[in-house]
């Protein structure tokens, strides 16, 4: 179990909850939905690791002027929370992704917690 759970997202933030914050709840309900979307790249795409992702990343961020207000946290090579970024913006790296080959799942998990 990760260390902090989403309580819930507004628009534009990411907030983190404590553990210890759920663990001291009444009930707490667990939902989670994932949608595979895989890539509609036609013929064999060039490789891409992840210091190219990245750089992708940041190139759309600087694109759409949002690189500086932009919350990004990377807890591992693989892994980011990223907060203050538009959904636009997030929208486009994911198409440019797409370009790239990569397949996109999305999982969208609700934590319900009850006092």
């Amino acid at each position: 179990m990760p260390r902090y759970l989403p309580r819930h997202l507004p628009p534009n933030n990411f907030i983190s909850v404590p553990t210890e914050d759920i663990k001291k709840a009444f009930m707490t309900i667990s939902l989670q939905s994932t949608v595979n979307h895989p890539s509609n790249c036609k013929g064999t795409p060039a490789a891409v690791d992840s210091m190219e992702m990245k750089s992708l990343l940041e190139d759309i961020l600087k694109r759409k002027n949002e690189l500086d207000k932009a919350r990004i946290n990377w807890v591992d090579d693989e892994t980011l929370e990223l907060g203050n970024v538009s959904q636009q913006c997030l929208h486009q790296f994911l198409l440019e992704a797409e370009k790239c080959g990569q397949d996109i799942s999305f999982t969208k998990q609700t934590i319900i917690t009850i006092n």
